[in-house]
């Protein structure tokens, strides 16, 4: 496994193009207050991979706290994100798919919704799971939400409660897709 022992991980699995600095900069005022947490992101083209890493440093102080990861084929994905603590969504443009695979891994997701449709489908998806708790409504709440789903500092925190639930709302959703029986479509002439 690709992640730290110690600590909450984060973690972001879209493609590059979707990670703005808007977002990048809620990901470091998130990193600011877990002191002991990780962002892992997915492998990036190697010219981008040192200037994150220098951004991330210069606003933490020096501390290198970002892990890239390889893509791996989609069970292993699965099973590689369920380790991690939370998903960061990015905002501009959401994840698709890939909220798709992190909530079936049974991993919180943290997003807000923009104006547009691309920036709108995580809050969707989630609505749709019947977790809408993980929908922030502004900027300030993402960050707050993030730290509060990824804060695993006391077991018996309203933290860690909030993390549970949001994890058996998934596992609730989850369950009730897989024992959803097909009907048969008629067709109509």
């Amino acid at each position: 496994v690709d992640f730290p022992r110690k600590g909450p991980v984060l973690v972001n699995l879209n493609n590059l193009y979707k990670v703005s600095p808007q977002v990048f900069a809620l990901w470091v005022r998130v990193l600011r207050r877990l002191s002991q947490a990780t962002l892992t992101v997915l492998a990036l083209p190697e010219d981008a991979r040192p200037y994150l890493q220098q951004s991330l440093s210069s606003a933490l102080g020096g501390h290198l706290r970002l892990r890239f990861i390889e893509y791996l084929p989609r069970k292993d994905h699965l099973a590689r994100a369920a380790l991690a603590t939370v998903f960061l969504d990015t905002l501009l443009v959401n994840a698709h798919t890939t909220a798709m695979d992190v909530l079936w891994a049974g991993l919180p997701l943290v997003t807000t919704p923009d104006t547009r449709f691309a920036s709108r489908v995580a809050s969707s998806i989630l609505l749709a799971a019947k977790c809408g708790e993980t929908i922030a409504r502004t900027h300030d709440d993402y960050v707050n939400l993030a730290v509060q789903l990824a804060d695993t500092s006391s077991s018996s925190s309203s933290c860690s409660s909030a993390s549970r639930k949001v994890r058996q709302c998934l596992s609730e959703a989850r369950s009730s897709v897989t024992h959803t029986k097909r009907k048969d479509i008629g067709t109509h002439a």
